[in-house]
Parts: structure tokens; sequence; C-alpha cells
């Protein structure tokens, strides 16, 4: 799919409640899992990483 593409440079665009792949444009909802929209080229939701926000520097640490 579209989001698997190891090749390309970009991967999503997150955009308010929902992510885009530059690709091949399908869009993926942010408050129901990563599922994509019914009319997405994508048939299969998001993965799904562990996270951690640090507030106090303001970091992002992700791990699977």
């Amino acid at each position: 799919t579209c989001t698997n593409d190891k090749d390309s440079a970009e991967h999503l665009k997150i955009e308010g409640y929902y992510a885009e792949g530059p690709v091949c444009g399908s869009k993926f909802s942010l408050l129901n899992g990563g599922w994509p929209f019914n009319d997405s080229e994508a048939k299969y939701k998001l993965k799904e990483y562990r996270n951690t926000y640090y507030s106090c520097n303001n970091t992002l640490k992700i791990r699977n």
C-alpha cells in the first residue's frame, strides 16, 4: 500500500483529525484507530506504536 512505500521520502501528512498518504492520497482517521476512510486506496489501518510525550522538554519517544 502507499503508506508502506519504503522508497518514498514522505510518509504521512497530519491534517487535524486525519492523516493523508502523500503518494496515493489515502486518508486515515486518527479518531478510530487509524483505519482508512471508505473511499481511500488503502485497505488496512496504520501501524500503532507505543509512545510517550515529555512536556518538560517537548519531546516524543516512539517505540514498537
